[in-house]
């Protein structure tokens, strides 16, 4: 199922630069970095309506993936037009992966007239650009925030909407449709609109949201354990029209097995669920369904299964055998009596 999100501080850091921009701090740099692209580009905004406000576009300039420290300098040195800043936004260019020393040595002599932000996927805190960047800016990584503030920011964005989504409900959502903040914020804003003015319901989340791929295979595995091989088939054949590549199905059901493997080994050392889901990354909404699936799944054959999913992989690696009946092959086995 969908995993937990890893906690992180990446909300406290929001809302200090919230504060800082409104207090009119504003920083020569700004590197933006981490894996939630939905935080980084609500800070990329808030930090352009601080420095150049209303609809300034004589006085932003962006910087193209492939672009170079020279052409940040390029644009970085022109003085603002008609206005106190000028902003250089460099999006994904990978200035932070390998030492580049015209950046680094630039940094500290940012115009007091420029603000630069960077957006990356990531960032090497080895690199002297980043070390100058931390010195004499602000840097702030974006990672995917923890489930509880998650749920919060679900639950407010309802409340802005004028509907309202209890806690369970938001951790529901979270579960079927994953942590992604775009796909729960086009998914919540579906749920408004089908429900204006009232509670959203589960019965609201089932009927209207789409799971993410791990909440599908955990449906197809559930129904070859249950030993539905015909239902499993059909879950099968739904992934493959949404263009969902066999190769990439099989993975996640290794990837999944393995996880059952591991609840099964924690229960007999009698850990909570809690616990479990705690150091398995498990949606605290569906824990109750993993063990119980494991446990429905007995060991032997679970391993079984698992080592045979390893062993299709090799095979269709090979070209023994296509992935696409390798992941037939599979479900229909394990869908019949061990």
């Amino acid at each position: 199922m969908a995993k937990k999100t890893v906690k992180s501080n990446t909300m406290a850091l929001m809302r200090q630069l919230a504060k800082d921009l409104a207090a009119g701090d504003i920083k020569p740099l700004y590197l933006l970095y981490g894996d939630e692209s939905y935080l980084m580009l609500q800070c990329r905004d808030n930090i352009r309506d601080a420095v150049v406000p209303g609809d300034d576009g004589m006085n932003i300039s962006f910087i193209p993936e492939g672009g170079s420290a020279e052409d940040i300098i390029r644009v970085a040195d022109l003085l603002p037009f008609f206005a106190k800043r000028r902003l250089v936004i460099a999006q994904y260019g990978d200035f932070f992966k390998k030492a580049d020393e015209v950046l680094a040595e630039y940094i500290p002599n940012i115009p007091e007239t420029t603000t630069i932000i960077f957006m990356e996927r990531s960032a090497d805190s080895r690199l002297k650009q980043f070390k100058a960047a931390a010195k004499n800016g602000t840097l702030l990584r974006l990672d995917a925030p923890d489930e509880g503030s998650l749920k919060r920011w679900l639950m407010n964005l309802a409340r802005q909407a004028g509907c309202q989504l209890a806690p369970r409900t938001a951790e529901y959502l979270m579960a079927t449709c994953g942590g992604e903040m775009f796909a729960l914020k086009n998914e919540l804003d579906k749920l408004c609109s089908y429900a204006p003015g009232r509670e959203i319901t589960p019965e609201d989340v089932e009927l209207l949201c789409s799971p993410n791929i791990e909440n599908r295979i955990f449906d197809m595995i559930e129904a070859m354990i249950k030993g539905n091989s015909r239902l499993a088939l059909e879950l099968y054949h739904n992934l493959l029209e949404l263009k969902e590549s066999p190769m990439r199905i099989l993975y996640n059901i290794s990837t999944q097995l393995l996880r059952l493997n591991r609840i099964m080994k924690m229960r007999e050392k009698e850990l909570p669920g809690s616990a479990i889901a705690d150091a398995l990354g498990i949606s605290s909404y569906f824990i109750g369904k993993n063990i119980a699936l494991a446990e429905a799944f007995f060991s032997p054959r679970l391993k079984e299964a698992l080592k045979e999913a390893g062993e299709l992989e090799e095979a269709v690696k090979t070209g023994s055998i296509s992935d696409k009946l390798a992941v037939e092959l599979l479900l229909v086995k394990y869908s019949k009596e061990g």
